[in-house]
């Protein structure tokens, strides 16, 4: 195991990115109302959509770390719910990486004691250097990438 543990992965700024391109297009709208019928209630609702989804869907993306300790995987989510992982638990672990993409979407860790997975990592909003080197840890017993 390498010595930089414990070591906190890295959410990456894609998206921050995809999801204020895909809902800057309401607020254009909403800033194009306004201007030309001024006030109302129901423009300032259609701007405040884009403004809430965007905060909703980074609390969540931020809501999740995992860290990899000497001896397991913690996770945490919606900045409350911890899960840890014993590596000598882990019987395999599948990763997720449709054809074509660049990078793994998802793993799911495999323990002795569960049949179905205990633990779901979401990998696409990981930064992808701090992904590969979780997908390459010879402890998660990676099967081959399912497509």
């Amino acid at each position: 195991m390498k010595t930089d543990l414990p070591r906190t992965l890295k959410i990456s700024r894609r998206p921050f990115v995809s999801f204020a391109v895909a809902l800057a297009p309401l607020l254009v709208l909403a800033a194009v109302l306004f201007n030309q019928r001024g006030f109302q209630p129901v423009i300032l609702f259609l701007a405040l959509i884009p403004v809430v989804l965007y905060a909703a869907v980074i609390t969540i993306v931020f809501s999740q770390r995992i860290t990899i300790h000497p001896d397991g995987i913690e996770t945490v989510t919606l900045f409350r719910f911890r899960r840890f992982v014993r590596f000598s638990e882990i019987i395999r672990t599948e990763i997720d990486q449709p054809t074509g993409r660049d990078r793994p979407v998802l793993a799911h860790i495999h323990t002795k004691n569960a049949q179905d997975p205990v633990v779901a990592l979401r990998l696409k909003a990981l930064a992808p250097e701090d992904a590969a080197w979780l997908c390459a840890l010879p402890e998660l017993k990676s099967a081959q990438p399912s497509t």
